[in-house]
């Protein structure tokens, strides 16, 4: 009799062996019968970084000093939203300087809504300068928001159209 029990728990034994092997061996087959991808290369892509700015003169200039050197084919664009400080003049020089930089002027009283209102400006601006035929709906932005210790954070967002004026 016991020599009956301990076959019936080493065939159960086998069993759950057995059972755990197939069920490892369906985990692992999709992935081992996946058809290797070729990755994408950022050079293919036309990149535009959004960097909404209001008073933001004690850090703009380095933020797009730090932008231009990481991202170096990237198309920027800033959104100056009315400041009241020497962020505009700033930006100004700076577009002047850099090839790859654009500035986007709001002015009240369409001016200082949000950052939304802002990047939906930028956003506008980008479409504008979009080659013919290039559809609009499968652009992706990424945008910088900054803050007072100009820590950057980024995102991407698609936002919805707005008017706007555009400096080249």
């Amino acid at each position: 009799m016991v020599e009956l029990l301990l076959a019936a728990a080493n065939a159960g034994a086998f069993l759950a062996c057995a059972a755990f092997v197939v069920y490892a061996g369906m985990i692992l087959r999709p992935y081992l019968r996946r058809k290797r991808e070729v990755t994408g290369d950022a050079g293919d892509f036309s990149w535009h970084l959004i960097v909404p700015c209001r008073d933001e003169a004690a850090v703009i200039e380095s933020t797009i000093s730090g932008l231009v050197s990481n991202h170096p084919r990237a198309r920027i664009w800033c959104v100056d939203d009315a400041s009241q400080d020497a962020t505009p003049a700033i930006l100004a020089r700076l577009a002047g300087e850099i090839r790859q930089l654009r500035v986007v002027t709001r002015i009240l009283p369409n001016a200082r809504l949000g950052k939304g209102p802002a990047l939906n400006a930028a956003f506008d601006a980008i479409v504008g300068a979009l080659p013919p035929g290039v559809d609009p709906n499968k652009v992706v932005v990424a945008w910088w928001m900054l803050t007072a210790t100009s820590t950057l954070a980024a995102s991407t967002s698609s936002p919805g159209r707005r008017s706007s004026a555009i400096q080249r």
